[in-house]
C-alpha cells in the first residue's frame, strides 16, 4: 500500500534548516578564508532563496514593455 505524503514548503524549509542545518553550513562556509568556498556557498544560498526560472519569467514579463522590450522601472 502507496501513502501519499503532503509536502508543503514549510516541511522543505523546517528540514533544511533544522534536519540538513543549511544556515549553520552557509555560515560556516562565508567565514571560509578560500574564496571558491564562499563562492560556492553563496551561489547555494542564492538557490536556496531565490526565484526558480518560472518565476524569473515572470517577474521579467511584468517589468518588460511589451512595444519596445525595453524595462520600465516600477
Amino acid at each position: 500500500m502507496c501513502v501519499q505524503a503532503r509536502i508543503t514548503w514549510l516541511l522543505v524549509w523546517e528540514y533544511a534548516l533544522q534536519e540538513v542545518q543549511v544556515a549553520t553550513i552557509l555560515r560556516l562556509l562565508l567565514d571560509d578564508a578560500h574564496m571558491s568556498v564562499v563562492t560556492a556557498a553563496a551561489e547555494a544560498m542564492a538557490v536556496l532563496v531565490g526565484p526558480g526560472p518560472e518565476e524569473e519569467e515572470v517577474w521579467e514579463a511584468a517589468h518588460c514593455n511589451p512595444g519596445t522590450g525595453t524595462w520600465t522601472s516600477d
